[in-house]
């Protein structure tokens, strides 16, 4: 009853006192449920209560396992003995049951035994070597408070019995609800998915991190990787000769090019597809361009067709099509001008005909029937063929114009139902193979012939100068004439290596035949000497590679595959040396360096029967002869996926899919050791370690399941904690869930649908992960942060499975496309500019700049004294500041007329027809002559405008977010359009049309630079530290990279193809294309005099790059060198502005000049002399009209003559307020309005602009009903000058031109924030912090003088943003700063309290936001 009392008093912090007897009662029935029936035992077991209490509570795991040791610890000594451990576990365990659903699962004693086992675990760990493997416990074995917790958190079961119960949330009224403990099943396996997927290594690995007291960002990685070779070509896809003899085949992701150098090959490389290549189609278009070729990937839903140019390996043109899981055939036509496109063959798909020049889809069709194995266009552009199991259908059309038309192939003369395989077009005679080895020959669509000549199914046919070359499913191969007769026949393979053949391509220079098969190896086939040429370096000859080791000693690599074959090849010749087919599966591999040794697991089918072939788990080979089988070996009954050998050789160990690690000696037979049981998945990887004290013996072994699981055993099979692994030396580092790739699993997380599959270092500075999306990342080792600077590359299609390092090469395995990438090493110097790093003891300082701290003058502090409100509470300010949930729709009432309908649709439109303005603040380079000179394209805000100064008109664009920055193309008259957000992109518009063109999706973080390449084509992006390459006319992503740098101020594109310039604080850069590869050279800038940091912008004379300083100077380079400088302005740089004939325009703070080609000054102008009062933003020259734009930090836009730097129109052709907030008031005539803002200017715009300077911020106007008066008021929320008067206000004659004050007040110390006259002109309301209610009477002139009364003050909780007067003056309806809505009486300043009463109002204007008649244009969830 004690224990029932204190739990009913802890409850009443949560639940009412009714209520509190209710849930004690069910709490404590739900803990005495093990009582005997008919036992009136009223007693419960208060360490289960208190022990599960501290569970289910929301604590941390640390408080939780400090409450559970404080509770157990019976003597309170400070140290637990082995039965009071026991005790808790048992407790802790039985009181979780009472509250489970799925309690009953486990029996009684079974919960005992593995509670007791883990007990004893705690207690083994801390136990002196000497008494490890005693069956007895020594009674003065204690844990220690950190020992205990040392063990809980290193404990996987520890941990997830603990985060099981987390925190169990009730139901959200606990009031109303009764009590429920219960766990529901569904939240519970929600728990348990939430925790499969909190990757469980991180909470085992914790303790393994080192104490590194350095914790600033770690250095970029010190080695670099670049493709040197691969070995594979992706199954089912063609392989295809080129006009000069070199072969192009898929390989993973990529197209590789083989070019004969001398007596050898080298391998280029296209890589610019993400996903694994399809199919390939090649046309030669003439003697310049040499040869296009169209290549497809599985890209889902949209995969992805390139065309590119053999000879330069760079892609021309890039569209998307909608054939689902990608293409599996292509084919030119035979003017090359059109594409058809056939989709995967084993789906329901379709096909499409493409003018692929234009990206222009032209025809697309259903396939009727499934399985189609070949298309081919035929004799002309105007038909096409496809054959499959439904026989051979056939489109055409007369005249190109026309849609083409289905018909099916008429078989009348012939009757049958055979499967079609391929087809071909000779001398243009339609022929096509069947699976029955006969040749059908047809005219039109009607079959005419039929030559039964080969036993065996037909698998590919190819139509060639020499003749039709067949091959059939024996491995033959058939060379036919135009006439279908027999000419020759070719054996490319040997009896005992015969393989179907999946492509054919033939040579007609050199007369030789291409061929590959399905071990996806090829041959090339002279037939001048019927010599055969197997081009194994090419490829690994298996099926699917599985799996790969390196000899290391004597530069040799082997490899085995599900095929059974066990190859051995030399590393540098790549070359088979040796092959051994063992007649299974083969998983995994490994190499015994000293013994020459290597061992082979076998893959195993999960259903298989068992016998003494399959029981064979692996067997050992000698390295020297691979038909000598040393041993053959048996552990598990599933597959083994991974095999190693320790460093001494004395241990063999496999892991296996049915989670288990078999430890084998090396001695004689190969003994099993130990079989590690733990982890719950298959086995991923594993590495072998040793002690501190014993470097040369293996003791330990870390493992890796594919589930996330990080756990350590002994070579015994013990399993260790975490934390006594902490000093373990080990061996190999192919472990992917450990501590020092924390930073690299965060960067994949980034990416929902992309994890960690393999890792490999590369030095003790550098390591290389591989992923499931086929990427390799070269980070730093260790890679702590996902913020640190990384290297990628994409070869692979799908999982990249294992990487390996020997000597200055790195392998590279692809599960998916079973290819072998070779990869050279190399050490890689980062230029200083690099931001700081680990290493670097000095971090880079800015220029000295003008000190950010205001110095506040006495006449400033004292008007800001004198500003002060001293007489609002803190409490009232605070609760100003708050903004309730829609206060005002309490306040809302409909009129009485009211009934409820469908509103009709608005009567009118908005039309935009002008805007006044240019953002000079907030956006780079965004001001640029377009055309002939004639008419200027700039940004406002979300806006591109295009002014036509014939007409005087503006065209406008409107974009999602905020414009950054413009680059225009004149010849193609583009404009490109970066956005403040990166998910809104890049959009391209068509500058005569106004029209959007095309977006390219941005990867940064917003646009900062954009600039077109000379042909149009490309656009180069700079955000978010990131540069990017565009193909425009595609709308693809060619190549994008991180700059490294510390801050980028200008990039463009030179004058040279494929080449950048980047320049910025501390660095002048020149960036190299290479397909999507980038790669930069850091420009040596210390051989100029007095080196400056800032290198802010680029121009041109020439050919020659030049670079703006923030010193003022002008560098001139000739290449990379940099030759001269000159001394330009006295400040900074802002723009240069080149045209052709080497002439250039430099601005700075307030000047521009002119340049000849020589660097000799044409003109100078200062800006300041012509009126302009602001600094330059942007510059653009145009040489033809001979005239200078520029814009502003004002947001003023000026034309300027380039003859003699007058100002060519009346003023700035652009004007505009220099700083936001504004207010604007409409004169009564409908055509004139004016502004105010914090720069203190008044403008009035009609067709004479007036301006005013008012010497003070100003927030409010209002014209007079009768448009003769202007009421402005002045301040701002926070003063910077004393010449600011918050709360003042003026009245000003705006009837001629003198606009002189004719009236002023203040009643106020806040700024003015609203203004209002009434209709009839005698009275006007002021808001600032209340509103103020002014009578006035003018004399007859009211240009000499205007008597002002305060009628009435309205005090306000909150300050008004908005009212309006009611027609008959009496009313005042407002909107406060608290989107509150009331009423006040005008002249006696109540609070009308009711809104019922004023329902039926009628309302001079409708300016508050907050009402009944705008309540549909409020989101419901907003705070208004």
């Amino acid at each position: 009853m004690e224990l029932e009392q204190i739990l009913q008093l802890g409850l009443h912090e949560y639940f009412s006192d009714e209520n509190v007897r209710e849930h004690s009662n069910a709490l404590f029935a739900l803990f005495n449920a093990d009582t005997l029936p008919g036992c009136d035992c009223d007693e419960i077991d208060s360490f289960e209560l208190l022990g599960t209490l501290c569970l289910t509570s929301g604590m941390p795991l640390k408080e939780k396992a400090q409450f559970l040791f404080d509770l157990f610890d019976l003597n309170e000594k400070g140290e637990l003995r082995i039965n009071e451990v026991t005790l808790a576990f048992r407790s802790l365990v039985s009181g979780t049951k009472k509250i489970a659903v799925d309690a009953t699962m486990l029996t009684e004693d079974t919960d005992q035994i593995d509670t007791d086992q883990v007990a004893l675990e705690a207690f083994e760990l801390i136990m002196p070597d000497s008494l490890k493997y005693s069956l007895a416990m020594a009674d003065d074995q204690k844990l220690t408070r950190q020992k205990f917790f040392d063990y809980v958190f290193n404990c996987p079961e520890a941990v997830s019995f603990m985060n099981c119960y987390d925190d169990i949330i009730g139901t959200k009224d606990p009031v109303a609800a009764p009590l429920h403990l219960m766990a529901n099943k569904e939240d519970e396996q929600e728990t348990k998915e939430q925790h499969a997927l909190s990757e469980p290594w991180r909470d085992q690995q914790r303790f393994l991190r080192p104490e590194i007291a350095d914790e600033r960002p770690s250095p970029p990685p010190m080695d670099g990787l670049r493709l040197d070779h691969v070995c594979g070509r992706n199954s089912g896809t063609e392989a295809v000769y080129t006009s000069d003899g070199d072969v192009l085949y898929a390989a993973g992701a990529m197209v590789v090019k083989i070019v004969a150098d001398g007596d050898g090959y080298n391998q280029e490389f296209f890589n610019e597809h993400s996903n694994r290549v399809s199919s390939l189609a090649i046309f030669n278009v003439n003697d310049e361009m040499r040869d296009m070729v169209a290549s497809s990937d599985t890209g889902g839903d949209d995969c992805k067709v390139c065309v590119w140019a053999s000879c330069t390996l760079s892609s021309q043109v890039t569209f998307s099509t909608r054939h689902k899981n990608g293409l599996s055939t292509l084919s030119f036509s035979p003017s090359g001008e059109l594409l058809l496109t056939m989709g995967n063959k084993e789906m329901n798909s379709t096909i499409g005909v493409y003018k692929w020049r234009e990206r222009r889809l032209l025809f697309t069709a259903r396939l009727p029937g499934l399985g189609f194995y070949d298309c081919s266009f035929l004799s002309s552009d105007n038909s096409f063929g496809i054959c499959g199991k439904d026989l051979v259908h056939f489109w055409t059309k007369s005249e190109s114009h026309e849609p083409y038309r289905h018909c099916r192939g008429s078989t009348r003369l012939f009757p049958s139902q055979v499967q079609m395989t391929s087809i071909a077009c000779v001398d243009g005679a339609v022929v096509t193979g069947s699976t029955s080895g006969t040749l059908w020959l047809w005219e039109g669509r009607v079959l005419v012939k039929r030559v039964e000549v080969f036993r065996f199914p037909i698998t590919k046919l190819f139509a060639s100068s020499a003749g039709l070359f067949v091959s059939t499913q024996d491995g033959t191969i058939h060379l036919l004439s135009k006439e279908l007769a027999l000419q020759r026949r070719l054996d490319p393979f040997s009896r005992s290596d015969s393989h179907d053949i999946e492509t054919l391509c033939w040579d007609t220079n050199r007369e030789k035949l291409l061929v590959g098969d399905s071990s996806n190896c090829l041959r090339e086939i002279d037939l001048n000497s019927a010599s055969k040429f197997v081009m194994g370096c090419h490829s690994t000859c298996h099926s699917a590679l599985t799996d790969f080791t390196v000899d290391t000693l004597n530069d040799k690599i082997i490899t085995v595959g599900e095929d059974g074959f066990v190859r051995l090849w030399d590393k540098d010749a790549r070359v088979i040396l040796q092959q051994h087919n063992l007649e299974r599966g083969l998983s995994c591999i490994a190499y015994n360096q000293g013994a020459d040794q290597v061992a082979v697991g076998f893959c195993k089918s999960d259903n298989c029967c068992s016998s003494d072939k399959t029981d064979v788990a692996f067997v050992i080979l000698c390295g020297n002869d691979l038909t000598n089988i040393i041993h053959h070996g048996h552990n598990s009954q599933k597959t083994l996926t991974v095999c190693k050998f320790s460093n001494n050789g004395k241990f063999v160990a496999f892991g296996a899919k049915d989670c288990g690690i078999y430890i084998h000696s090396t001695d004689k037979d190969f003994p099993l050791v130990a079989k590690a049981r733990g982890h719950s998945a298959p086995i991923l990887t594993f590495d072998f370690g040793c002690a501190d004290d014993s470097p040369d013996s293996a003791s330990f072994i870390r493992s890796n399941s594919i589930n996330g699981e990080a756990l350590y055993w002994s070579t015994h099979a013990k399993k260790q904690t975490p934390l006594s692994q902490r000093h373990t030396r080990w061996e190999s580092q192919s472990c992917i869930f450990g501590w020092y790739l924390e930073g690299a699993h965060d960067l994949c997380a980034e990416e929902n649908s992309t994890c960690i599959t393999s890792c490999c270092p590369l030095s003790d500075r550098s390591i290389v992960v591989g992923d499931s999306s086929g990427r390799l990342r070269v980070l730093p080792n260790p890679a702590r942060s996902k913020d640190t600077v990384y290297l990628q590359f994409s070869t692979h299609h799908g999982k990249v499975q294992k990487i390996e390092r020997c000597g200055d090469t790195l392998y590279t395995l692809g599960s998916d496309d079973s290819c072998l990438c070779m990869w050279k090493v190399s050490s890689l110097t980062w230029p200083p500019t690099m931001p700081p790093s680990l290493y670097n003891d000095h971090v880079i300082i800015d220029e000295k700049k003008e000190d950010q701290h205001l110095s506040v003058s006495l006449a400033l502090a004292t008007a800001q004294m004198e500003d002060l409100d001293f007489s609002t509470s803190h409490a009232e300010k605070t609760s100003s500041t708050h903004k309730p949930l829609r206060p005002w729709m309490r306040s809302i009432v409909p009129p009485s007329n009211y009934t409820p309908q469908l509103g009709p649709l608005p009567d009118g439109r908005l039309v935009l027809e002008r805007i006044h303005g240019y953002d000079g603040h907030n956006a780079k380079n965004n001001l640029h002559y377009i055309s002939s000179g004639e008419s200027i394209v700039y940004s406002v805000g979300k806006t591109l405008v295009r002014y036509d100064e014939e007409g005087d008109t503006q065209h406008f664009r409107s974009v999602e977010g905020r414009i950054n920055c413009l680059a225009v193309h004149q010849e193609r008259s583009l404009c490109a359009i970066g956005q403040e957000d990166a998910e809104q992109g890049i959009v391209i518009v068509a500058l005569k049309t106004m029209n959007y063109m095309s977006l390219c999706k941005s990867t940064a973080k917003g646009i900062q630079c954009l600039d077109f390449d000379e042909s149009g084509r490309f656009l180069l992006a700079l955000g978010g530290n990131r540069l990017t390459i565009y193909d425009v006319d595609n709308e693809v992503m060619i190549a994008s990279t991180l700059t490294h740098a510390t801050e980028t101020l200008d990039v463009r594109f030179t004058t040279a193809a494929n080449t950048l310039v980047e320049v910025g604080r501390n660095l002048v850069r020149l960036w190299f294309i290479k397909g999507s590869d980038m790669r930069f050279e850091e420009v040596d800038m210390s051989t100029m005099q007095n080196p400056t940091t800032f290198y802010t912008c680029v121009g041109w004379i020439d050919n020659d790059l030049i670079v703006g300083a923030s010193t003022g100077d002008v560098i001139r380079f000739a290449g990379v060198t940099p030759i001269s400088k000159i001394k330009a302005h006295t400040s900074k740089i802002t723009n240069i502005s080149s045209v052709a004939g080497g002439t250039f325009a430099i601005s700075a703070a307030n000047s521009v000049k002119l340049y000849d080609s020589k660097c000799r000054c044409i003109i100078a102008v200062d800006t300041e002399v012509l009126g302009v009062r602001h600094q330059i933003s942007s510059l653009s020259w145009h040489s033809d009209t001979r005239k200078i734009l520029i814009g502003t930090e004002g947001n003023e836009v000026w034309e300027l003559s380039s003859k003699d730097g007058s100002n060519i129109n009346d003023g700035p052709l652009v004007s505009a307020h220099a700083s936001s907030p504004m207010a604007i008031s409409a004169h009564p005539n409908g055509t004139t309005f004016a502004t105010v803002a914090d720069d203190g200017f008044l403008r009035v715009w009609n067709d004479e602009n007036t301006s005013l300077d008012l010497a003070m911020p100003s927030r409010a106007c209002a014209y007079s009903p009768d448009g003769r008066m202007l009421a402005v008021g002045f301040g701002k929320p926070v003063k910077d000058t004393a010449k600011t008067i918050n709360g003042k206000w003026v009245i000003i004659d705006v009837s001629g031109r003198s606009y002189c004050i004719i009236a002023e007040r203040r009643d106020s110390r806040k700024f003015i924030r609203e203004m209002k006259w009434y209709s009839n002109g005698d009275r006007l309301a002021v808001g600032s912090d209340k509103i103020y209610v002014y009578q006035l009477a003018s004399e007859t002139n009211p240009a000499l003088k205007v008597d002002i009364s305060l009628v009435s003050t309205i005090d306000m909780n909150s300050p008004p943003i908005h009212f309006d007067f009611s027609k008959d003056g009496k009313y005042l309806r407002v909107n406060s700063e608290a989107n509150e809505l009331m009423w006040f009486e005008a002249d006696p300043a109540i609070r009308i309290s009711e809104a019922s009463l004023m329902k039926d109002t009628e309302w001079e204007s409708d300016t508050c936001v907050f009402g009944w008649n705008v309540q549909g244009t409020h989101h419901p969830r907003d705070r208004m």
